[in-house]
């Protein structure tokens, strides 16, 4: 990691697909931990797509940019309403200096804005705390509203909850064992899996460490219950559930093995499903920064081998059955994967998920 004058700071890492495809990205950040860019190269060093971000001066995004590798605009999008409604030039005509501050990049499509926008007062500061990093933003290409839960519900997500969802039914033995019972969803995200499993007749109790994940979760059922929970740091219950589904965030934890002995405590059963890594060790594990949206809270990611998962599980008395079928694959998310028989040290390859129905010695 290296910083320039400008206090921007920039980080490379390189992963591998189930495929083996490499693809090496850049992150740079300012002083602040923001993202500004993500560029992605193939093998040979080729840029294949960048991304730029803008934010205003309290961290709230504002502008998301994407293009090719030949400078072809793939999307754009902008931040336009604050939690009350008010659109973002509601907001400016509120305060004039801040509207000057941002006119240059508001009124431009630039594909490349170095840094981030300093506003030079507290008023101004105050008018921008007013954005929310999660809420409505506008497609300025075709003028369309849409909402930054689109990740969720287009692409390879769509299918990728669905397999998992249509392997949960089957192993709990069809849709009629969710009527009654009691659901948590951990790192909920906006909520899609636990709103399925409601429909399904299960009691859901959504667990998100974001608060500001709270009015999508709303969206997707009204009398959601929803509780706040870092599952970074020490966490505890005053009941059990049923079920705890633990989807897709012990690998953007740094303290996983406390998370799960946690779960564990308090669900009769446990369904956990992860990113790990390709070794037979079960003490092999390994590390990377990560920040998005969608990545670590707290910036720093943990990739253990399915091996290594399975001794914690041991550990703490629990029963437990991995499922690595075809039918659960999606895209890059791969379960169907056969493990490595080298001795070579184990290496990160993007997208080598495993599945459990753990039962817990409680």
């Amino acid at each position: 990691m290296s910083s320039d004058a400008s206090h921007k700071k920039s980080m490379t890492y390189e992963s591998r697909d189930a495929d083996g495809n490499i693809t090496r990205r850049t992150h740079t950040y300012d002083n602040k931990g923001n993202m500004l860019s993500d560029e992605h190269r193939d093998a040979d060093g080729n840029l294949t797509s960048q991304t730029i971000y803008t934010y205003g001066s309290d961290g709230n995004r504002l502008t998301e940019e994407r293009r090719d590798a030949d400078g072809n605009l793939e999307y754009s999008y902008t931040y336009t309403h604050d939690s009350n409604g008010k659109t973002l030039e509601e907001i400016l005509k509120e305060n004039e200096e801040a509207k000057e501050n941002l006119k240059s990049f508001l009124l431009s499509n630039k594909s490349l804005i170095d840094g981030t926008i300093e506003l030079d007062s507290d008023e101004d500061d105050g008018a921008f705390k007013k954005l929310l990093k999660y809420n409505t933003y506008h497609h300025r290409d075709t003028g369309s509203p849409r909402f930054t839960n689109t990740d969720f519900t287009e692409g390879s997500y769509p299918l990728w909850r669905k397999n998992r969802i249509k392997k949960l039914i089957e192993i709990v033995g069809g849709e009629d064992w969710f009527k009654g019972k009691s659901v948590l969803e951990l790192a909920c995200g906006f909520g899609h899996i636990g709103a399925e499993l409601k429909k399904l007749g299960a009691d859901v109790t959504f667990a998100e460490g974001r608060t500001e994940y709270a009015e999508y979760i709303k969206e997707q059922a009204e009398d959601s219950t929803i509780i706040f929970i870092d599952q970074d740091k020490p966490w505890e219950l005053d009941t059990t559930f049923d079920l705890i589904i633990h989807w897709g965030v012990l690998y953007h934890l740094t303290n996983w093995e406390r998370d799960l002995t946690t779960a564990l405590k308090f669900g009769k059963q446990v369904c956990l499903e992860t990113e790990v890594l390709d070794s037979p060790d079960d003490h092999a594990v390994t590390q990377r920064s990560e920040v998005g949206w969608d990545q670590a809270m707290h910036g720093m990611g943990t990739f253990p081998s399915a091996a290594y998962v399975e001794r914690i599980l041991a550990e703490n008395g629990a029963s437990f059955v991995r499922y690595d079928d075809e039918e659960l694959d999606s895209d890059y998310h791969k379960y169907s994967w056969q493990p490595s028989t080298s001795d070579d040290p184990a290496e990160y390859k993007k997208g080598l998920r495993r599945f459990w129905m753990i039962s817990p010695a409680n």
